[in-house]
Parts: C-alpha cells; structure tokens; sequence
C-alpha cells in the first residue's frame, strides 16, 4: 500500500474534497487532467470529476463504497445524471446534506450517525446493503469525519475507547487505530484519502502520525 502526502486546490483538508473507493474516485472539476492522472494510478480506480450541490467539497457531501454513493437532496439533477451515465449507482437522501461527515462505512459495515433520522438510516441501509450501526464515535455525532475505513483497516478519532473500538472492527470486518492527522486534527476524514491501494494524507500530517495511520489502515 503506498502511501504519500498531498494537497488539493492548495489545502491539505483532502479529504473534504473528494471521496475514493475501491472501484472509483470523485474529484472536483478545477483539478488538471495531469494531477488526476497520478492519482488514478495511485489509487489504481477510475475518477470522475464532478461537483455536488454545485461545489468541489465532495468529501463533505456524499459518502460510498464498492456498491456505490449517497448523496444529499442538494445535489442538483443534472449532477445526478451525469453520474448515472458514468454507471455509478446513486441514491438521493432528502432532508440530508452533508452526508461525507455523517457516515462511515466500508463494503463490510457501516455507522451512521444518530442526527440521521430512523427513515433515511434504514434507506442508507437498504441501498449499501450492508450492517449499520446508529451510534457516535468517540462521543462524535460526526461520524464520517472521525473514520477512514477500507477493506483492510481503518484510523479514527483518538478518544476512541477500548471497548468502542472493538465493536467498530467487528462491524468493518478489520483491525484498526486510533490516530490524529495534519499535526493534530482527530477529525481524520477531513486529512485522508484511502483505499488499499494507496493513501493520500494532509501535508501537515507528522511522521508520527503517517506511522499510526499506515499501521491502522494497513489492518496488519
């Protein structure tokens, strides 16, 4: 798995502005053709370049896996339609919008936060197709921001409990770590993009913090 510091549109917060899975990558429209070349390789996937709600902080508003994404009741048709005929799956949440700090997940399990009302937990649910949980992280309500997960392990905030802890890898399927990035932001998702391929991280990430975050994503 590689791993490498970056930045996006100048600001080491990647991962509020774009979200990778293991089949695919949505990235903001202003980046060059060369730059999402190398990451195409990196994460060895697809990426298209879109907007959401008709802005490039992707990360924020929609959150997916290898089945596909959710995105909020902002998102504006011609959007949606553009990546239905990329073939990506889609599904639309009313009454949500940033969806990206509101759910974790992997192709193995889920967590969704309790702001997240009964109905469109169990419409998230039914689309991923996959176990949630309706809990916070680390006494978080914002779910998504505090996890990055992968098919191999994962890294969140580090007030994490021990027991807490143990919970979340049985429901991801995989080990992991509680970490901070950027010099400390326990809030990792705002820091990190990941698959099992690679690993993009905020370049204000310390050493210290690229160790406990390739160990947690890594699941060794």
């Amino acid at each position: 798995m590689k791993v490498k510091k970056k930045t996006i549109k100048g600001s080491p917060f990647i991962g509020v502005f774009a979200s990778v899975t293991e089949k695919i990558g949505l990235f903001p429209l202003q980046l060059e053709e060369k730059e999402i070349k190398k990451m195409e390789e990196f994460f060895e996937i697809e990426i298209i370049q879109t907007s959401i709600a008709g802005s490039s902080l992707i990360g924020s508003f929609v959150k997916g896996n290898s089945k596909g994404f959710v995105v909020p009741e902002t998102v504006e048709e011609r959007e949606m339609d553009f990546l239905k005929e990329q073939g990506i799956k889609v599904k639309k949440i009313n009454g949500l919008t940033a969806l990206g700090n509101l759910i974790a997940l992997n192709d193995f399990g889920g967590i969704i936060s309790p702001l997240i009302e009964k109905n469109n937990f169990n419409e998230i649910k039914k689309f991923f197709g996959i176990p949630f949980m309706h809990k916070v992280v680390a006494n978080s309500e914002v779910v998504g921001s505090c996890v990055v997960s992968t098919n191999k392990g994962f890294v969140l905030h580090p007030e994490i409990k021990e027991k807490e802890l143990k919970e979340i890898e049985s429901l991801f399927k995989v080990k992991g770590m509680p970490s901070t990035a950027n010099y400390g932001d326990p809030f990792v998702a705002n820091d990190l993009l990941a698959n099992t391929k690679g690993v993009l991280i905020g370049e204000y990430t310390s050493n210290a913090e690229m160790l406990m975050i390739d160990e947690g994503l890594r699941g060794d």
